[in-house]
C-alpha cells in the first residue's frame, strides 16, 4: 500500500494508479480535464443539471409541495441524525437500515438524502436542513478519521489516496498540519499539487491550505464541506434549517 496511491473517482473516474517512489505527479494532470483546478469538474456537473433544478423548483412552488432535504455534512454528527430521520439511508445505525422509527414531522417531510453531491441531488425542494459542528472540531474529527493509521481499520486493502498519502506523509498530527502546515504564504486555489515520496516543505503546507480549504481532495470529508454544501442552497432554497 506504500507503493501506489490513486486519486478519488470523483476527481478521476478510471483509477489510475500512481507509483509514489517513481517520479512525479500533478493531482491536475490532465489540463482539458481539470482546467487547472480539480472542483472545475464538480461545478461543471452542477451547471448542466441547473435547468433540471429549475425547473423541479417551480414544480414544487407552484404545487406547494412542503418537503425538507437533508444535507448530510461529514463529520459533523450527521449519521446520527440520519439514524432519527431516515435510517433507511445509513448502515450505521442501530438495528441497520431496518431499524423501525416512529415518525417524527420533521422525518414526515424529509424526503431527499444526500451525503455526497456533485449532481445537486435535493437541491429543488424548498426547504433545506444541513447538520453543523464547530468547522476546528469537525476539521480534527476529519483528519483523525481519514488518517493513514486508521486505514486498514476503517477501509481495508483498499489503496489509498494520493492525498491521504501526501498529507498524513507529511503531517503525522493534527497539531503539526494546524502549526507548521497552515504557517507561511496560502498557496493559489489553482496552483497544480504535487504527489512526490519526499515532498518538500512548501509542497507539504500546499497541501495542508489546500486541504482544509476543500480546494482540493485528500479524501472526500474535506472536499463536501460547508461551502460546498450550503452554497447552492443559498440561492434556490426559500428556507435553510441547521441542526
Amino acid at each position: 500500500l506504500d507503493e501506489y496511491c490513486r486519486f478519488p473517482s470523483f476527481v478521476n473516474n478510471d483509477y489510475t494508479y500512481f507509483r509514489i517512489r517513481k517520479g512525479t505527479h500533478m493531482m491536475e494532470y490532465s489540463d482539458d480535464l481539470r482546467k487547472g483546478h480539480f472542483r472545475s469538474v464538480l461545478s461543471d456537473t452542477r451547471v448542466k443539471n441547473g435547468k433540471r433544478l429549475e425547473r423541479d423548483q417551480k414544480l414544487h412552488n407552484s404545487t406547494g409541495r412542503k418537503s425538507i432535504s437533508f444535507l448530510h455534512l461529514g463529520k459533523a454528527g450527521g449519521s446520527s441524525l440520519v439514524c432519527n430521520i431516515m435510517p433507511k439511508h445509513s448502515a450505521h445505525c442501530e438495528g441497520g437500515k431496518k431499524r423501525t422509527l416512529v415518525p417524527s414531522a420533521i422525518s414526515k417531510m424529509t424526503n431527499c438524502y444526500v451525503h455526497y453531491d456533485n449532481d445537486m441531488h435535493c437541491y429543488d425542494n424548498p426547504t433545506l436542513a444541513i447538520n453543523i459542528r464547530n468547522p476546528i472540531d469537525r476539521m480534527a474529527s476529519w483528519y483523525h478519521y481519514e488518517h493513514l493509521d486508521n486505514l486498514q481499520e476503517l477501509w481495508g486493502d483498499s489503496i489509498r489516496t494520493c492525498g491521504q498519502h501526501m498529507l498524513f506523509k507529511c503531517y503525522s498530527s493534527f497539531h503539526d498540519l494546524a502549526e507548521y502546515g497552515l504557517a507561511g504564504t496560502r498557496p493559489p486555489p489553482t496552483q497544480l499539487l504535487r504527489v512526490e515520496y519526499n515532498a518538500s516543505e512548501e509542497i507539504c503546507r500546499h497541501w495542508a491550505w489546500a486541504s482544509i480549504q476543500g480546494t482540493a481532495s485528500a479524501s472526500h470529508h474535506n472536499v463536501w464541506n460547508y461551502d460546498w454544501c450550503v452554497q447552492p442552497g443559498l440561492h434556490t432554497a426559500l428556507m435553510l434549517h441547521v441542526m
